[in-house]
């Protein structure tokens, strides 16, 4: 069938449809009313804009026809249009904003190629390794290591948390003091070369000798001994990172040889190896990671026996006939028996995993009459079976997993009915939600099935077993970690059903998938790039970060179920509509391709427009549904006008409107219509701040009339971590508004906003109303601050842990350049600060908007330096270095202080 042409005016019509959507992908849009969807704003790019971007689409349209490729997907941007039409709309029309319109376009670029990819026998140059059986493997390995490892670099600021510092310490036991008593290793702060808090023993009972032994299985910790021996902690990190890249090289070789189809090989691994849960344990210190690779080894070794080999370059069928020989020596399943053997060390929960994957392999075995080979696989195994049991009575006395435990139950049957759909659904620590791939891989055990029987009841057994018993666990999420934690080391075991069904859909099924695979790529692309991987982990409130993050104006996570927040019932209630919305659509899908197949329509280009509609479609209807059932509107105008001021630019999104009227309006007057209040998206804790506002731009700030008009008591403002406040508001039959204005030079992490009873009293929805705010792209070029303090009429603001703020100064580290920046209360055209040097020569430089030091210090000297600030917003932005630094241990045996201090920095007074 050869794609439908357009015809010049239907390709005008879709070139201005075209450049609408991208022309209002540029804008912001935020709703001011919570009751309905009619209260809008927006800003816009220019309107000559609007007629380039119709130009290029058109351009792009007439190269697209005169090559017949499919045009059809380039119509799914249109869904970006809906929330700035000019009527009343409902909430689901507004998802398409915020970090979902990247997404929108990411999606038709997939869909545009996928519609216009052909087959080609003979792959240019190199690209010919992505289909050869004995080297593709090997490219899905480094494939793998080099995502794992740049990531790892890119979220190293949100990583090392939870129960990781704890593995680390065993190890320097076993290091450096030749044993598991950990207890003068937390004692004599070693971890501090690698975790900057504080750990204490984690444990729950002593051993027999009175010792203290972690309550963590210490496998994992002897495992990367020699990782962390060479390169410390980032050893660990990319040792870890290779071995789960070896379990992605596992997978597709298993997919390969299942299905004999390459692209189906490579669906099989990118579901594994993309998928958030398996994606962030490659590179956490937890022994999730490393199981999957060890049960993957075991599920490869019964593909093995299950399917005869492949010869390179053949295609065969699933069910193609054919019965491999027995694969290996007696040597190599006694290695496999003690790859097994492991796993019960690394975790007492995967000692099922190790006996299913074990027993499954010993019974084909012996059905194959090679009793030997099976022999050496069970008697290494349990020679390390009997060695596990033997470690719990060398240590407590007992032949039990739980003696570590104390007697605390750790897992009870009651807990299944609960946790087994929240391990699969909950939208902060489930699966399917955090990466939508693995809900068709499961899906495709069925076509599995039919095809391996016996494989595929081996696995299935694996799958259910292990997570019942995972189900069984009170905290089946897993503490702090990535979504779906106790369910990563079964979760390569899918990556064969997911090549399984690549391999037998047809245009249909394979748009679906290509739909869910995009989405869980765009899923764990946007926790890795977010604010140094912040999305990655949750807090059990019941908010999933990343749906928070990825659009401001609609409460996605009320949508979605919650097994922490809801009720048993009304999340199964949710979850039931989600996917009643998804299989609805699926089905709506493969109807419209079966008839358009028969009228002889381009199946290609109306797949791959018709797939990411429909979805579409149905997360708006199952999101609607959901804010009905949770009794609320589904809008958040506090985040929604938050994310405006973010993005607030006049001279590059000029044009202001209203919706639905869609009448102009100034921007500059924008930003002052907004009444800033607590997000109603987290539940609010009864002793909690009156207001908490994250990612607050620069700008001046005044509490809104309404609210000083009936105020009382006292407020005090922090930014972000910073212990003390950076002003101090009383309230009283006196107030003007006036009064009480915050001028913040650069945007700052988090504005925190508490209050004295009075004040909680006569303020229950605290209001603040943006002055102005600085423009986006006039915003100094530095991150947001983390943290102020006060010193008398002057604000300093730090960005980097490299900066100590104290008493009546600050401190910075030496060595390094360090942002500041610092505001003034009085009008003045500069701030005076005192530099006071160390007890070593050095030379201190500070740069900045009108400031240029340069000054060689000795031991103990002090200098006055004078700032300039910006008469306009009573602010400036400079860097300190310090080219050496001191630590005050070495000169004062008093203190224990062993931070690297560079120069002391404190107010003097303006002037």
């Amino acid at each position: 069938m050869k794609p439908m042409r357009l015809r010049p005016l239907a390709l005008f019509g879709t070139a201005c449809a075209l450049g609408l959507a991208a022309w209002v992908s540029q804008g912001v849009v935020a709703v001011t009313d919570a009751g309905s969807g009619a209260g809008r704003v927006g800003e816009l790019p220019a309107v000559w804009w609007l007629a380039v971007w119709t130009a290029v689409a058109g351009s792009l349209l007439a190269v697209i026809c005169r090559r017949r490729v499919p045009w059809l997907p380039f119509l799914v941007p249109l869904v970006l249009v809906l929330p700035w039409l000019p009527l009343p709309v409902p909430a689901a029309a507004l998802i398409w904003t915020g970090s979902l319109v990247v997404w929108v376009w990411v999606g038709t670029g997939v869909a545009a190629i996928a519609a216009a990819w052909r087959p080609i026998a003979e792959p240019p140059f190199g690209f010919g390794v992505v289909r050869d059986p004995r080297r593709a493997p090997w490219l899905a390995l480094v494939v793998a290591f080099v995502i794992y490892c740049g990531a790892a670099r890119a979220v190293s600021a949100s990583l090392l948390g939870g129960d990781e510092p704890h593995y680390l310490v065993i190890t320097q036991s076993l290091l450096e003091d030749h044993d598991l008593q950990v207890e003068n290793n937390y004692r004599n702060g070693r971890y501090h070369e690698y975790f900057s808090g504080d750990l204490r023993p984690d444990f729950l009972r002593r051993g027999t000798n009175e010792q203290i032994y972690s309550i963590h299985a210490p496998g994992l910790s002897a495992l990367v001994l020699p990782a962390f021996a060479v390169g410390g902690y980032p050893g660990v990190v990319v040792f870890l990172a290779f071995l789960s890249a070896i379990g992605t090289w596992l997978v597709w070789r298993a997919g390969y040889r299942l299905t004999g189809s390459a692209s189906a090989a490579w669906f099989g691994w990118a579901t594994v190896a993309c998928g958030a849960p398996t994606f962030f344990h490659a590179i956490t210190i937890y022994p999730d990671g490393a199981g999957a690779v060890v049960i993957m080894l075991g599920v490869s070794a019964l593909v093995a026996m299950e399917t005869p080999a492949i010869a390179p370059g053949r295609d065969v069928a699933v069910d193609a006939p054919g019965r491999a020989a027995t694969p290996w020596s007696a040597w190599r399943w006694g290695a496999l028996g003690a790859a097994l053997g492991v796993l019960p060390w690394l975790h007492t929960r995967l000692a099922v995993g190790a006996a299913l994957v074990a027993g499954s392999l010993v019974l084909r075995l012996l059905a194959r009459r090679a009793f030997g080979r099976a022999a050496a696989l069970v008697a290494v195994f349990a020679v390390s079976a009997a060695a596990w049991l033997g470690f719990f009575y060398a240590i407590y006395g007992e032949l039990s997993p739980s003696a570590p435990y104390g007697g605390i139950t750790q897992a009870t049957w009651s807990n299944i009915p609960r946790a087994l759909p929240a391990l699969l659904f909950d939208q902060q620590f489930g699966l399917v939600p955090n990466a939508p791939a693995y809900g068709l891989a499961l899906a495709g055990l069925v076509p599995l099935l039919r095809a391996r029987r016996r494989l595929a009841v081996e696995l299935s057994l694996l799958l259910i077993v292990y997570t019942l018993l995972v189900a069984a666990f009170h905290m089946w999420w897993g503490g702090r970690s990535a979504p779906a934690r106790l369910l990563v080391p079964v979760l390569p075991v899918l990556g064969l059903p997911a090549a399984v069904c690549w391999s037998r859909w047809r245009s249909t099924g394979r748009a679906i998938g290509g739909v869910a695979l995009t989405l869980t790529v765009l899923m764990t692309a946007a926790m890795v790039a977010t604010d140094g991987g912040a999305l990655i982990f949750n807090e059990r409130d019941g908010v999933g970060q990343l749906l928070e993050w990825v659009t401001p104006v609609v409460d996605l996570p009320r949508a979605f179920p919650s097994y922490l927040r809801d009720a048993p019932a009304e999340a199964l209630r949710t979850t039931g509509v989600w996917l009643a919305a998804m299989l609805t659509a699926m089905a709506g899908l493969r109807l419209v391709a079966w008839r358009g197949s028969r009228r002889g329509a381009d199946a290609r280009g109306a797949l791959a427009l018709g797939a990411p509609l429909a979805f579409c479609v149905a997360a708006m209807a199952a999101a609607s549904v959901g804010w009905k059932e949770a009794g609320t509107s589904g809008l958040t105008p506090p985040t929604a006008e938050l994310a405006f001021l973010r993005a607030f630019d006049p001279e590059a999104l000029p044009l202001g409107v209203r919706i639905p009227a869609f009448e102009r309006t100034p921007v500059a007057e924008i930003p002052g219509r907004f009444q800033m209040t607590a997000s109603e998206r987290r539940p609010a804790e009864a002793d909690g701040p009156l207001l908490f506002l994250v990612d607050v731009p620069a700008g001046v700030y005044r509490v809104s009339r309404a609210t000083v008009m009936a105020a009382q008591g006292v407020l005090e403002v922090r930014v972000g971590r910073g212990r003390e406040p950076i002003a101090r508001w009383e309230f009283g039959r006196t107030a003007r508004e006036g009064d009480y204005e915050l001028r913040l030079p650069v945007s700052v992490n988090a504005l925190i906003v508490t209050g004295d009873a009075r004040a909680r009293a006569s303020m229950p929805r605290l209001a603040l109303q943006p002055v102005s705010i600085v423009a986006r792209g006039r915003r100094p070029p530095v991150p947001r601050a983390a943290k102020a303090a006060r010193y008398g009429d002057l604000v300093v603001y730090s960005f980097t842990p490299e900066v100590y703020l104290e008493g009546p100064g600050l401190w910075v580290v030496g060595g390094l350049p360090v942002p500041l920046a610092l505001t003034v209360d009085s009008p003045a055209a500069a701030a005076r600060v005192l530099l006071r040097n160390g007890p070593v020569p050095n030379r201190v430089t500070l740069r900045g908007a009108g400031t240029s030091v340069d000054l060689a210090l000795q031991p103990g000297e002090e200098r006055v330096v004078e700032v300039p600030v910006d008469r306009a917003t009573g602010g400036a932005v400079l860097e300190v270095k310090a080219e050496k630094g001191f630590r005050p241990a070495d000169f004062d045996k008093a203190t224990k202080d062993v931070r690297y201090l560079g120069v002391w920095i404190q107010a003097v007074r303006t002037g």
